[in-house]
């Protein structure tokens, strides 16, 4: 059992760590741009999009933060957040901004929710499986309410406020204590 959680752990780590390589690759590749069916190079054009300003957590009921959430450098990913709920309605927000500083306007191609880790700390399946099961985790737009979506805009020089929230909807609770892990969010842009 603890061999297929490390295993299970060192696979979504090599996944983050591939995605973050392919959003960077991309950006990279993004400042050629297609007109009339031909690629050219367009000069002077600079690819900008990254999420910034993270707001210290937000905990409602008995929520509790085993580790704070964090953007990595010059991306649009939100990572590595630890929750623990132990009451119904528990849920933990973070608020925080994406921003396009470049000259092209963006577009969200794709979003990737990690799939979280349940972790008893007495090794119980059945808590793990009931909490993992329960939980819900969004990306909104923080004026809106809006979920972020596929297809998304965000033109040059445009900022959006966004809220990442995580909360245990279970009507059951767990036996034991059960530590939520692996709570990450990234937002794939592509030049619109």
């Amino acid at each position: 059992m603890e061999k297929e959680r490390s295993v299970k752990i060192l696979t979504i780590i090599a996944l983050v760590v591939s995605i973050l390589c392919l959003s960077v690759a991309f950006a990279a590749i993004s400042t050629t741009i297609k007109i009339n069916n031909e690629i050219k190079k367009i000069e002077n054009t600079t690819w900008s999009v990254k999420f910034s300003n993270l707001q210290k957590a937000i905990l409602y009921g008995n929520a509790k933060i085993k580790k704070e959430a964090t953007l990595s450098l010059n991306s649009t990913s939100i990572n590595d957040v630890d929750v623990i709920f132990s009451n119904f309605g528990d849920a933990v927000t973070y608020n925080f901004s994406v921003i396009n500083n470049g000259s092209l306007d963006a577009k969200v191609s794709n979003i990737i929710k990690m799939i979280p880790n349940c972790t008893s700390k007495v090794l119980s399946y059945n808590d793990e499986e009931l909490v993992c099961k329960n939980l819900k985790y969004t990306l909104i737009y923080t004026n809106t309410g809006k979920e972020v979506e596929k297809e998304d805009v965000l033109v040059s020089g445009q900022e959006e406020d966004l809220t990442f929230k995580i909360s245990y909807i279970g009507d059951t609770l767990p036996t034991n204590e059960v530590e939520i892990s692996n709570l990450s969010i990234v937002l794939i842009y592509v030049q619109k």
